[in-house]
Formats: C-alpha cells, sequence, structure tokens
C-alpha cells in the first residue's frame, strides 16, 4: 500500500521536474512534509550550492543523482518518522552499464531494482544478515523499504559530478548541518551510523542523547567486524524506540 501511494506520488513529481530544472524548483515540488522548516532554515546554504552546481553541469554535465531524486531520502522518511541516520560520504558517480541510468537514486547506499548491485551494498546486507536473524539478502539493491521504515539515508554530499568521485563533497556541508541541528532538537535520541572518514566532521553536531557509531564505508575490509546493526538495535531497544523491519520488499 505505502509503495503505491508513494510511487503515484513521486511520479507526479517527475513530471514536474526534469533535469534542467534549479535545485529551488525541486524543492519546491518535493519537500511538502515536516521537513520543510529545516529547507527554509536552510535557504542561503541551498541557493549556494545551487548555484555551484549550476555553473558546474555546464563544464561537468547533469549531476548525479536525477534532479527529482536529489531529496528523496527526505520525501520518503519524514523528520516525524526517523528511527536512524545512516550517513555515508557521496553519491555513486557511474552509471549502470545496462542501460546507462545513473546509479545513485538519491537514498544512500541504494540503486533502482533494474541496477547492478554495487560490492559495498552487499557487504552492508551481509552486516545486517549477521545481526538480524530474519533478514535475507534480496536480490536487487533497492532500499525504499529501509527508507519507508525510518532509515534517513543520507550522503554528506547529495549529488555527485559524472565520473568524478567526491566533486561535490564541500558543498552540501553547510545544509547536512541544518539537517543534523534539526534532527538534535527534534529527534535527540535516533542512533547516527556514520559511514566512512569524512563524515566525522560533522559528529559534534549530534545530540549527546544520541548513539554514535563510526566506521569505515562498508566496502573496507574492517567493515566486517564493525557490528554497526547490532549497536543500532541495541540502542533502539534501551531508548524505547519502534524496531526497523529490516525486511527489503
Amino acid at each position: 500500500k505505502n509503495y503505491s501511494i508513494m510511487s503515484v506520488k513521486l511520479n507526479l513529481i517527475e513530471a514536474k521536474i526534469t533535469n534542467d530544472s534549479e535545485i529551488s524548483t525541486v524543492i519546491k515540488n518535493t519537500i511538502c512534509n515536516d521537513w520543510k522548516a529545516t529547507f527554509d532554515s536552510a535557504s542561503e546554504e541551498l541557493d549556494f550550492l545551487s548555484q555551484i552546481i549550476k555553473k558546474n553541469e555546464l563544464i561537468n554535465g547533469m549531476c548525479f543523482p536525477n534532479k527529482q531524486n536529489i531529496f528523496r531520502a527526505f520525501q520518503l522518511t519524514p523528520l516525524s518518522k526517523v528511527k536512524a541516520v545512516f550517513l555515508s560520504t557521496k553519491p555513486y558517480d557511474k552509471v549502470d552499464l545496462s542501460d546507462g541510468s545513473p546509479l545513485a537514486n538519491g537514498l544512500a547506499f541504494s540503486v533502482n531494482e533494474n541496477c547492478t548491485m554495487p560490492k559495498e551494498l552487499l557487504a552492508l546486507y551481509r552486516e545486517v544478515a549477521s545481526s538480524v536473524a530474519t533478514f535475507t539478502i534480496p536480490t536487487h539493491g533497492n532500499l525504499t523499504s529501509w527508507a519507508l521504515e525510518g532509515i534517513l539515508l543520507l550522503n554528506l554530499s547529495l549529488t555527485v559530478s559524472p565520473g568524478i568521485p567526491g566533486s561535490h563533497g564541500e558543498i552540501w556541508i553547510g545544509f547536512i548541518a541544518k539537517v543534523i541541528e534539526t534532527l538534535a532538537v527534534n529527534k535527540p535520541t535516533v542512533p547516527f551510523v556514520l559511514f566512512g572518514e569524512l563524515t566525522k566532521k560533522v559528529a559534534n553536531l549530534i545530540s549527546g542523547q544520541s548513539l554514535i557509531v563510526t566506521t569505515t564505508t562498508p566496502s573496507h575490509k574492517k567493515f566486517a567486524t564493525s557490528e554497526c546493526i547490532k549497536k543500532v538495535i541495541a540502542h533502539l531497544e534501551k531508548n524505547k524506540i519502534a524496531p526497523i523491519n529490516w525486511t527489503i520488499k
């Protein structure tokens, strides 16, 4: 049911947004839930990065993900529904070899169902499988189920230039800081998993009541010993936050 309603909403959004759309147009047509106040408070930061992205696209081509998907994490996971935050470093900068579509789809680690599953996502699935007895590793990499379940799947940078990893790495920091500050006020006990060294730069903004798990990116060999999912599950239980259903549909 949630999937069908969400599909209709996202199809309507896609009809209004093209890859030539300005960031302000994208926000106007995608953010209509309880994240709106955060976006309003970050208007200066968003105007700043919008201009940089526009200039960057004249040189390097349209950014990834497609414009209608840039703020997808906020569309699928309203502030009031957040149970946990997964913060990674950057979106995928490659395209799927089968059809040339961007791997990045607006959710950290996630790819569309028709895309080849990235190795780091498979490693993340294995970590969940080692911590959740009922979890079966799916055959696709679409993490919409997790987003709807309350996991805010964010990257430190929400866009990237094609084929240039981390190319928008610094321009989103001001906006992401606003998001974390909002969570500190409204969701002070939700756990954060910070994937990769770069994400540690925002750790000081996270609420002192929250759990902060720092780990490598899932593609690193040390990730297998992080037990990050077990720590998140234990924190949710301790703080009487509703458990996460990890099943991928």
